[in-house]
């Protein structure tokens, strides 16, 4: 990973990247904590932080329909049963927010059944 450092950017993040695939499996955790302290100085783990970033943001999106279509649903049909509850903790985005356009058709679970399916 010392090495690594010497060499052009797109050298450095292929070889950081294959140093790490390779030898996960069998370095000691004071290894890894090395590795990452070089890594923090790379492009490649500005990236993987800005991915990471924007994955918990979309997964909190997610999150926030699927808890505000709970409680609009629970409101307008009474309590949900268990399997309509687990579907919108599963559901894809687009199946929330299909629902959440909706909101004011919808009109008996079976409806509600038939967007998660």
């Amino acid at each position: 990973a010392e090495l690594a450092k010497q060499l052009p950017d797109e050298d450095k993040t292929f070889v950081i990247a294959a140093i790490i695939v390779v030898s996960d499996k069998i370095m000691s955790e004071e290894f890894k904590q090395r590795l990452l302290e070089v890594l923090k100085m790379t492009q490649i783990e500005q990236m993987i932080r800005e991915q990471g970033r924007v994955e918990g943001m979309e997964k909190g999106r997610v999150e926030g329909i699927s808890g505000t279509l709970y409680i609009q649903l629970s409101k307008k049909l009474g309590p949900l049963p268990n399997d309509i509850v687990l579907a919108l903790q599963v559901a894809q985005k687009q199946q929330l927010e299909h629902i959440r356009d909706d909101i004011f058709e919808i009109e008996s679970i079976d409806t509600v059944r038939k967007y998660l399916n």
